[in-house]
């Protein structure tokens, strides 16, 4: 099925009015540095503006020397007039496939996420898509990171239980060697040299070399 729209989106997005001015829409993106803004009619979505719409709408003297009334006068503009209506938009319980589908089908740039009385719930981008496929890679990677030190230590553990099983039983031959109940040169390095002490007389009672033994 995919992710949910609801898990990549950007949730509470920032919205105007429709007769708001563009002097209030200029601020918002200065202010916020998002790259869209919806707007809203009673709640309900009837439009989108993009900072490349804004952009083409405001005069390029703004702010300079040669800026004049005429040029301030853009600032007036209500945001009605400048915004792309009846925007494809996308719901929260749609997903990734779907997104990817509009997406590219209509070229667009940022998805409106609306509810069933189609009041905006969220806006997605392709960066939030990006940004929601990066981290679950880094979380997925992370989780077997973590299951290759739990799976080491366990090696570790078992390894390190061996040794103490190994050592526990040439302790034991050892002690037979002393007792002279083992007659036989064994292979384990310690308990050889148990058996070369005993064979020196250093250890008793009792080990009998094996034929041919010095």
């Amino acid at each position: 099925m995919g992710m949910l729209i609801k898990s990549m989106m950007t949730p509470r997005p920032v919205t105007v009015q429709m007769d708001d001015p563009i002097e209030i829409v200029k601020k918002i993106f200065e202010k916020t540095g998002f790259h869209h803004l919806l707007v809203l009619d009673k709640r309900v979505l009837v439009g989108i503006i993009s900072d490349r719409d804004l952009l083409k709408t405001l005069s390029p003297y703004l702010g300079t020397e040669a800026e004049m009334s005429r040029d301030v006068a853009t600032l007036e503009k209500r945001a009605h007039q400048i915004m792309t209506r009846t925007p494809i938009t996308i719901t929260a319980e749609q997903n990734i496939y779907d997104a990817l589908e509009m997406f590219l089908k209509y070229k667009l740039s940022c998805l409106p996420v609306v509810n069933e009385e189609g009041r905006p719930v969220g806006i997605l981008s392709w960066r939030d898509i990006f940004r929601t496929v990066h981290e679950r890679r880094q979380k997925k990677l992370a989780k077997l990171e973590a299951e290759r030190l739990a799976k080491e230590k366990e090696e570790m553990k078992a390894q390190a239980k061996a040794e103490k099983e190994r050592q526990a039983m040439a302790k034991a031959a050892l002690d037979e060697i002393v007792k002279g109940r083992a007659c036989a040169l064994p292979t384990d390095p310690e308990m050889i040299a148990a058996a070369g002490m005993v064979a020196a007389g250093v250890l008793q009672p009792g080990y009998q070399q094996p034929p041919g033994a010095r």
